[in-house]
């Protein structure tokens, strides 16, 4: 329970001290016409890829800070939503990288929120939060195995001895 919220303060730390996240006038929020795709990951198909437009940067930089906002207020699928959109206009958009993954980490989508780190990490290697939030992923989703391989391996015992 403490470790949501340590990761939340130091996320919403790190989205307020962040430099790129001026206010944006006339930045519609309106979930209705929300883009529920998933996001592209980056493949060795894609080394060759054509540069991003300035363009595609200025959409992909608006597009996060409106998904931003999602997560500050704690709306973590519309913050996917957008957020999955900003990172197939810019594949090399860190910071949108990180908002999903932590996104995917509030909605509990471990194996999403470990793909979105591994490619912010791509990206950034030196990203400390993302470094961070990779390593608490990759821990919970040990937990669950051996937790998961405990159980079954209980439920066969308890057959063999019942039989």
């Amino acid at each position: 329970m403490v470790i949501p919220t340590v990761l939340s303060s130091i996320f919403l730390i790190s989205l307020i001290s962040h430099p790129a996240l001026a206010q944006t006038p006339n930045s519609q929020t309106a979930s209705a016409g929300v883009n529920h795709a998933e996001p592209r990951f980056a493949s060795s198909s894609d080394i060759g890829r054509q540069p991003v437009s300035s363009q595609s940067k200025a959409e992909a930089k608006r597009l996060y800070k409106e998904g931003v906002k999602y997560i500050r207020g704690g709306l973590f699928r519309q913050a996917v939503a957008i957020l999955s959109r900003a990172v197939d206009l810019n594949p090399e958009y860190a910071d949108a990288y990180y908002g999903l993954g932590y996104s995917y980490f509030e909605l509990r989508q471990w194996r999403k929120a470990r793909e979105s780190l591994r490619e912010l990490l791509k990206v950034n290697p030196k990203h400390s939060e993302g470094q961070s939030l990779f390593s608490l992923v990759a821990s919970i989703e040990d937990s669950m195995q051996r937790s998961s391989e405990s159980r079954s391996l209980e439920r066969s015992e308890e057959r063999r001895v019942g039989k």
